[in-house]
This record gives structure tokens, C-alpha cells and sequence, in this order.
């Protein structure tokens, strides 16, 4: 879900097609709102489902790729401020390409409590610094890009 503020709903759907997928915005109520809210996440923890086989993918699993820092990130949608509200558009390949290729001049280089147990920011995931939380596009200012 992109928007859950009424009569402004807007949310993401994966499109497969064949051994690939993309996502595109959709705007207005999903057919099965839980349904789209959850995504892929299917219990507490981080238990999810993959995408393309719907085959379960346990949390150790997910932690040890982004230990090994296998896991890669996908543009879903881009938000951008409009007139009177946000808008939400579908990403475009330029716009990927724009998103790979950022490279900020400042990032937040603070390191993160190694001791703590909570893995809500990421610790747990072989995140030492806060940065490793976001792509390089979303610390930009706006105005960089």
C-alpha cells in the first residue's frame, strides 16, 4: 500500500512475466486490501513468500543473503509531492537506471549499536551503518536528482 488515506488509496502490484517481474502503481482500492497490505510477508518475523514461485523463504535465509550482502533492492513506485497531494507513479527503466547510478555527496555515516537485539533497523542483517538502510537515491535531496 502506497496510500491508505481515503478516497486517495493507491498501491503497488507485481506484474510476473515469464522469468521477470516489475511493479506497477494501481490507483483507488485493491480487490483485497489485507491481501495487498501484507505482500509477501506471510508471519512475524521476516517470513516471506518469493514473489515469483510463492514458495516460503525463512528469516534465516533472508538475514544470511544480506549478510552476504546478495540481496538487492527494486523500484516499486516513485512518490512525488504534487499540487494538493502526493502522486504515484510507475518507475520507468530511465528512472532505475537514475536510481542505480546516484551517488550522494552525504550520507549518514553513524554506526549503529551493534549490541542491541533490535533488528527493526536493521542490525541483525550485517547492517553496520545507518546508510546500508537506504539506496543512494533516497538520500539525496530532491533537488540533486
Amino acid at each position: 500500500m502506497l496510500s491508505i488515506k481515503l478516497g486517495k488509496e493507491a498501491y503497488v502490484e507485481p506484474v510476473i512475466e515469464g522469468s521477470n517481474y516489475r511493479f506497477t502503481v494501481k490507483v483507488g482500492k485493491p480487490k483485497n486490501a489485507e491481501a495487498t497490505k501484507s505482500g509477501t510477508k506471510l508471519s512475524r518475523g521476516a517470513n516471506f513468500k518469493c514473489l515469483m514461485s510463492e514458495t516460503p523463504i525463512s528469516q534465516d535465509y533472508i538475514r544470511g543473503e544480506f549478510k552476504a550482502k546478495r540481496a538487492t533492492e527494486r523500484l516499486m513506485a516513485i512518490v512525488a509531492e504534487g499540487r494538493r497531494s502526493r502522486v504515484y507513479l510507475n518507475p520507468t527503466k530511465e528512472m532505475e537506471e537514475i536510481d542505480r547510478n546516484a551517488k550522494p555527496k552525504w550520507k549518514p555515516e553513524l554506526e549503529m549499536n551493534q549490541d542491541s537485539k533490535d533488528l527493526l533497523s536493521g542490525r541483525g542483517y550485517g547492517f553496520v551503518y545507518w546508510y546500508e538502510l537506504f539506496t543512494a537515491s533516497c538520500v539525496l535531496p530532491p533537488a540533486s536528482l
